[in-house]
């Protein structure tokens, strides 16, 4: 299994494939500002999983620790673009369910990586 096999990694470029292609019915006023950011921000939590999976063991807890954190906001912009109607509710939710389970798989990696308690 290579490292793009994971699913981790898996759920997270889907994630990104969804974002893409609810891109062209976003409102122009929504779609270069907070969409953008949407967009940007799976794609760094996409690039930091794949560095994460080639470094050491002992070396991963933090780097998890961002990606974590990238995907929290990630949470955020989607519920501000519901927020804000720049996306309808039927998006929103098929949108964070697919983020809770990269949060849910993130949580795991975590309580299986060594140091303190969060």
């Amino acid at each position: 299994m290579t490292i793009q096999d994971t699913p981790l990694i898996h759920s997270t470029y889907q994630l990104y494939r969804m974002l893409h292609e609810k891109s062209t019915r976003i409102p122009k006023n929504a779609r270069y500002t907070i969409w953008q950011r949407c967009e940007n921000a799976c794609l760094d939590a996409l690039q930091k999983l794949i560095a994460v999976s080639y470094l050491p063991a002992a070396a991963r807890r933090e780097k998890v620790l961002e990606v974590s954190s990238s995907v929290d906001m990630l949470r955020i912009f989607i519920r501000l673009t519901h927020d804000t109607n720049a996306i309808e509710k039927k998006s929103y939710l098929a949108l964070q369910e697919q983020i809770d389970e990269i949060g849910r798989m993130l949580g795991g990696w975590l309580k299986t990586l060594k140091g303190p308690e969060l």
